[in-house]
């Protein structure tokens, strides 16, 4: 059957993705939180550049 391996490949295609799109995210909401925390001293100096 020839559609298997398709079959396969798109589904760990989807699932990299997926995984990627959340370490993304993750990774977004980390630097955020660590940005945002060393930027609380520098609020008025950062506000101009978030």
């Amino acid at each position: 059957m020839v559609l298997k391996p398709v079959l396969d490949f798109l589904i760990g295609v989807f699932i990299c993705a997926i995984i990627a799109l959340l370490g993304v995210l993750f990774t977004k909401i980390i630097a955020h939180g660590f940005g945002f925390l060393l930027c609380l001293p520098l609020a008025p100096i950062s506000a101009n550049y978030f």
